[in-house]
């Protein structure tokens, strides 16, 4: 009776729930749209509600333009125009914190089904949590977090008795395979499980049939995308940057362990190391693949947390349970949980408080993105052909695109090839053979940081004109008659 009364009282997994949603939340406003991707999902979802249809060719680029291409994450990109027309960018990056913060608190769900005490789930919930802080704005990549974390303790909790769980699984993944690519990833971890079942080492080997159907079922749920069957093979081709993608974008490098932001993920890897030898062996290999992936590209950190905090969970649990025991608090322990809600919530308020009374900084995109030079296009030469920085490019297309612009580039890298991508290094780098290239291009206009060699002299000795200048970006147009009065 007693145990049943005190059910009906939060729990300490709802209170770090509430106080994991705040502080993300919070903490995403706060740092505001850091993103270039965020820009072409935006475009993108603009594109499929007022079209009505998903693209199968490039519609933004000059470069690529017409060729196929079909958005593998076309519903984050709907949601994500939906949100930001219904709310604004300011309450989306809120609800993308939030979002986040539900990942950590579903797997110490599963595992507290399990028997393991909150105290280690509390701890790795906050060590992985600061690992994915860092990636946590308005991205599709974050809708992956609690999808991965549900596949997780649906399997963590998986039995003969409760074997119905199996069945969310494939809804799950027809779902996912329309959000993002990641969902390769929670079918290979279902695959290690299934392999683990059907060798006997889970508690479902006595009804591996289930196991079996789940599985096919949820990888024919996740070909029903407009890529179909062949969306599999294009998320896995992400796997591979190429050379071109390993030199020039950070997040598909290995983490840089003098940064900071990646000490989290260090940590979460010597505790993996250290404790992480707990648990069954289906979850030990997903957390060594997952930490494995982190440390190959910084794109897969907040998943390599994600499927590393089972077993770093077991092994704090075996650590704790292993210490001498400590005398019992006193206090009933409803008034114990009331008041540790009181203070999560306290947390959340204080938080989000702080960063929507500083959301009005973050909003203010000029110290980041080519607010001006892209603004003067829009006025001057709204269907140019714009040359770019590639990391601006999702920004220029989001701003021209709807009045007739075209970029060269933009994120969506696994598009274009390498000779594109090489084409434009050797372009911004004003290597020899430019102009040719840009000559072949048909660039109409050259919207680049100020320090980029291609507009420390060599484009304005070709004879382009600057159109417009500040301590970010330099604007050069082909003719100095496209100059705007």
């Amino acid at each position: 009776m007693e145990r049943a009364k005190e059910a009906r009282f939060p729990t300490q997994l709802l209170a770090l729930g509430v106080a994991l949603s705040g502080s993300l939340g919070g903490l995403s406003v706060m740092r505001g749209l850091f993103d270039p991707d965020y820009f072409w999902h935006l475009a993108t979802g603009r594109l499929i509600v007022q079209t009505g249809r998903i693209p199968t060719t490039d519609p933004f680029t000059f470069t690529w333009h017409g060729q196929p291409w079909i958005p593998d994450q076309w519903l984050s990109d709907v949601a994500i125009y939906a949100l930001v027309q219904w709310m604004g960018s300011t309450a989306g990056l809120l609800v993308f914190g939030v979002v986040a913060a539900t990942a950590p608190v579903i797997i110490g769900w599963g595992l507290a089904r399990l028997g393991v005490g909150h105290r280690a789930i509390i701890v790795a919930s906050l060590l992985t949590s600061a690992v994915v802080l860092p990636q946590v704005t308005m991205r599709p990549q974050v809708l992956s977090l609690p999808l991965l974390a549900t596949v997780i303790a649906v399997l963590l909790t998986a039995d003969p008795e409760h074997r119905r769980r199996l069945l969310i699984l494939p809804p799950l993944f027809l779902l996912w395979a329309n959000l993002h690519g990641f969902y390769v990833v929670g079918l290979g971890v279902g695959f290690a499980y299934l392999v683990a079942t059907v060798a006997g080492r889970t508690p479902m080997r006595s009804t591996p049939l289930w196991v079996i159907g789940t599985g096919a079922t949820s990888l024919l749920a996740s070909m029903l995308t407009p890529s179909g069957p062949g969306g599999i093979a294009y998320s896995l081709s992400f796997a591979n940057p190429g050379d071109w993608g390993a030199r020039n974008i950070a997040e598909w490098q290995s983490p840089n362990f003098h940064d900071p932001q990646f000490l989290p993920f260090l940590a979460l890897a010597i505790v993996l190391v250290a404790l992480g030898t707990r648990g069954p062996g289906w979850v030990r290999f997903v957390a060594y693949v997952g930490l494995a992936m982190g440390l190959l590209a910084v794109r897969s950190i907040a998943i390599g947390a994600l499927t590393a905090m089972p077993a770093v969970t077991l092994g704090l649990e075996a650590t704790l349970r292993s210490s001498p025991a400590r005398p019992a608090k006193s206090g009933a322990p409803p008034a114990r949980r009331l008041l540790e809600l009181g203070a999560a919530v306290l947390i959340a308020v204080v938080v989000v408080g702080a960063a929507l009374a500083r959301a009005a900084g973050t909003t203010d995109l000029s110290n980041r993105f080519p607010v001006a030079g892209t603004a003067y296009l829009a006025q001057h030469e709204p269907s140019a052909r714009v040359l770019t920085r590639y990391g601006w490019g999702g920004y220029v297309l989001n701003e021209l695109y709807p009045v007739g612009g075209l970029v060269f580039a933009d994120g969506r890298m696994h598009k274009y090839g390498g000779a594109v991508l090489d084409d434009y290094s050797a372009i911004v780098a004003a290597d020899p053979g430019w102009e040719r290239l840009v000559a072949a291009y048909g660039v109409d206009a050259v919207l680049l940081r100020v320090d980029t060699p291609l507009v420390r002299g060599p484009a304005q000795q070709a004879g382009w004109c600057e159109a417009y200048r500040d301590d970010l970006q330099v604007l050069l147009l082909r003719t100095c008659d496209q100059l705007g009065s």
